[in-house]
């Protein structure tokens, strides 16, 4: 007991219309209500030099993989700032080509 697995069936992670608020160097992700939500709230740290080139308007898309990846990419204006983790499944803006790059902060 207590280490039970969170079953999503019919219901996001956090719900169908999350808040997301970026503090410094974490991504906070919080549910509005408590329909189709299996949490209250999901929590993740960016390095700072990922979490400056954040602007209004720019588009943060994450998902979350069948296998707990995450992947992240920021687009501003349909081009890509930044793409970490599982990527394959966010969109990548207008790119022909990536280079993978291990980040150390």
């Amino acid at each position: 007991m207590g280490n039970e697995p969170i079953v999503v069936f019919n219901q996001g992670l956090v719900g169908l219309a999350p808040q997301l608020v970026i503090d410094n160097e974490t991504v906070v992700i919080r549910a509005t209500s408590r329909q189709h939500a299996a949490c209250k709230s999901f929590r993740s740290g960016l390095a700072s030099s990922v979490s400056k080139l954040f602007a209004a308007h720019d588009v943060l898309h994450i998902h979350r993989s069948c296998c707990a990846g995450l992947g992240f990419s920021l687009i501003r204006n349909n081009q890509l700032l930044f793409a970490i983790g599982d990527i394959c499944s966010v969109p990548l803006g207008n790119v022909a080509e990536y280079h993978s790059h291990e980040v150390r902060d």
